[in-house]
């Protein structure tokens, strides 16, 4: 049970953190944390938030994103403009934005990557847009591939030519490389994190009640069986005087036995010898 409340307790810890990755924006410039906490019209949300990633691809998803992780999507200019006048009345620092409705309705033709080891295909094929987000995902990763090291890139000596992104999160993005180092939580899926992590909250919190329920009745079961234990005592320790007594009676009834035997014995003694004498 010890080690049941201690996997409780870091359960609730690491809940702690994903709450406040999902709810207080941790991970988030200051400027993004402060529009998410006054709601503006036209305000959307954190991009990340309006879509999703096939599991596992979160870092090949960041990394394709690269700046626009930390956006946020307006549905139009007037949106933006609010915003604008928001940031600036707080002296908040800068802020990217995405404008929803600059966004093409319909992709266009998606640039084809020159054949080259390693690459497997398009980054969006594992990111999708929730609800109607969909053509963000075709607008702002139409031109970003995955390749499965970026280890191949650093040995030769053409400067690649496409955007390329590992599942690890490496990133080359034309210009200049990013390297994903130990990883670690990415902004994507938060909320889906929070929900597993209250969930096993949770489970573990019932598991814990169960074990301090099955010890109450274990204990109270043992405390029963110690008085049951301390009753019979009780009643055997008035049982062994009887018992005693009961010896002692035996014990007499014996020598009484004895007695009456020998004074048969004797008596028949008497009589012989008296029949002897008379017959003589």
């Amino acid at each position: 049970m010890h080690q049941a409340q201690e996997q409780l307790a870091g359960a609730r810890a690491q809940r702690e953190v994903f709450e406040g990755l999902w709810r207080r924006f941790e991970g988030f410039p200051e400027a993004v944390k402060s529009r998410m906490a006054e709601p503006i019209d036209g305000v959307l949300g954190p991009l990340v938030d309006l879509l999703e990633t096939a599991p596992g691809y979160e870092p090949l998803a960041e990394a394709a994103l690269g700046p626009l992780v930390e956006a946020i999507v307006v549905r139009d200019r007037s949106a933006l403009a609010r915003c604008r006048q928001a940031l600036g009345a707080k002296a908040l620092e800068s802020c990217r934005f995405i404008v929803l409705d600059d966004c093409p309705r319909q992709p266009a033709p998606m640039e084809q990557p020159a054949q080259q080891a390693g690459v497997s295909g398009a980054v969006k094929q594992y990111v999708r847009g929730k609800g109607g987000f969909q053509p963000l995902v075709d607008w702002l990763l139409d031109d970003s591939w995955v390749i499965d090291d970026i280890e191949r890139l650093l040995r030769e000596r053409d400067v690649p030519r496409r955007r390329l992104v590992s599942p690890k999160g490496d990133r080359w993005d034309r210009r200049s490389w990013r390297f994903n180092g130990s990883g670690g939580p990415t902004r994507f899926g938060r909320r889906q994190r929070w929900e597993q992590a209250e969930a096993a909250v949770d489970t573990l919190a019932r598991t814990v009640e169960d074990a301090i329920t099955s010890a109450k009745a274990a204990e109270d079961q043992w405390q029963t069986l110690l008085a049951q234990q301390e009753s019979d005592k009780g009643q055997l320790a008035q049982v062994v005087p009887a018992l005693q007594k009961l010896e002692q009676l035996i014990a007499q009834l014996g020598d009484e036995t004895r007695r009456i035997d020998e004074e048969q014995r004797v008596a028949e003694l008497e009589g012989r010898d008296g029949e002897q004498w008379l017959s003589a």
